[in-house]
């Protein structure tokens, strides 16, 4: 089975930047902290079905991550979609620790060191998926193949509690086993292997990533972030100070030639893939435009154009 690797959305990795370089005096320092919290969740659980990928069945198929595509009406965002000739899994994955149960009332409910958390029923999230996968299927005349949704709750930690009767819906642990004998159960083919090879082209190509303004959404300015080069060392997030040829934390005293290229990744996540030289001096926060130019020299992709006017290409720092 052909797989994609889960990576770090664009969003999550501009909130890890402005985490490291907003003062948590900011006043919604926290709202960001909290936004990134369930962001990485979200990474973290999609990621942590990979190892268990390893154990299933399907050896000719494609596996889709993170997509989000324009449905009927809306866009909609599957965590995981494999693509086979007999079956198609939407798997929706849900990071929660703790015991989760089901209400009377179809409300899930996560409960963790004495605390109580409501959440949308995930297995009617994935519902709602396959229909809009269904009607992308026939739009584009595509056979309608089976689309067998299913939830799992990937955190080490998540105790499903006896309340939750879907049998869709099960641990990391049981994961592979479930999928492989629910794949079993589909035995008759509805597309052929070009066709299923053009529908994983379409979906590929469909795939928009949710871009969001976050410094606008969280009102921040330039001047509320931290400029220069931050210490990856002691996590305090020190500026690092530029010495001949290194960098070196002022308060636990590592030195690092490469610094810079973090700070520079920085730039490329929040603002854009390239750069010129007078923006990375300020950026750095440099005294000389000669240091500047010189680790652009060291560190960028390509360039193009000449003296002023040159601009460098930051594109590797953050594929």
């Amino acid at each position: 089975m052909k797989r994609n690797i889960t990576r770090k959305s664009k969003q999550l990795l501009q909130l890890e930047v402005l985490l490291a370089r907003l003062s948590s005096n900011y006043p919604k320092y926290y709202k960001i902290k909290e936004q990134h919290a369930r962001e990485l969740a979200g990474y973290l659980g999609e990621s942590s079905l990979y190892y268990h990928f390893n154990f299933l069945e399907i050896t000719d198929g494609y596996h889709l991550t993170s997509i989000r595509i324009r449905g009927k009406q809306f866009y909609f965002q599957i965590d995981h979609l494999i693509l086979t000739q007999c079956v198609c899994f939407i798997i929706e994955v849900k990071h929660r620790k703790g015991l989760v149960k089901c209400s009377e009332r179809g409300q899930y409910i996560q409960e963790y060191n004495g605390q109580q958390k409501v959440f949308e029923d995930p297995y009617l999230q994935a519902l709602i998926q396959k229909k809009q996968l269904e009607y992308l299927l026939a739009i584009h005349n595509f056979p309608l193949l089976p689309i067998h949704p299913i939830v799992v709750f990937s955190h080490d930690q998540s105790l499903l509690d006896t309340s939750i009767q879907t049998p869709n819906v099960v641990t990391l642990q049981q994961f592979a086993d479930y999928l492989n004998e629910t794949y079993r159960s589909y035995k008759q083919v509805f597309i052929n292997k070009h066709t299923l090879k053009s529908l994983n082209q379409l979906l590929i190509e469909s795939n928009t990533q949710l871009t969001t303004n976050l410094q606008e959404r969280y009102l921040i300015k330039k001047t509320d972030l931290k400029l220069g080069v931050l210490c990856q060392s002691c996590k305090q997030n020190i500026l690092m100070r530029c010495l001949v040829g290194n960098w070196e934390c002022p308060r636990c005293l590592t030195k690092d030639k490469l610094a810079h290229k973090d700070a520079l990744r920085h730039f490329a996540v929040l603002y854009k893939p390239t750069i010129m030289n007078h923006e990375a001096k300020w950026w750095l926060k440099l005294d000389s435009a000669n240091t500047s130019y010189r680790l652009l020299k060291q560190t960028a992709k390509s360039y193009t154009g000449k003296n002023k006017g040159r601009i460098y290409d930051l594109s590797n720092l953050i594929t």
